[in-house]
């Protein structure tokens, strides 16, 4: 995808949900600073109103949010996965 936005200007990213984006904070970090250089935003299906070129307090407070809820879904599921 990233690789993509070097030959063909891509206006935006459509997913079902950032965690399908990314996994770690790092890879996070990586993958927003390449959809910046290029202009590129990001269609959230599950959040329409996730935007991470914004500069609100309120709506960084929220992608925030709902990153942490993914990020517990995930230690849950490896957790019951565990378990198993």
């Amino acid at each position: 995808m990233l690789a993509h936005l070097l030959s063909v200007q891509v206006d935006f990213v459509v997913e079902l949900n950032t965690s399908r984006l990314w996994r770690s904070n790092i890879v996070k970090m990586l993958i927003q600073r390449e959809l910046k250089k290029y202009g590129c935003d990001i269609k959230n299906i599950e959040q329409p109103s996730y935007k991470f070129h914004k500069k609100d307090p309120n709506d960084f407070l929220v992608n925030g949010l709902m990153e942490l809820v993914d990020q517990n879904k995930r230690l849950e599921i490896g957790i019951e996965a565990n378990e198993k």
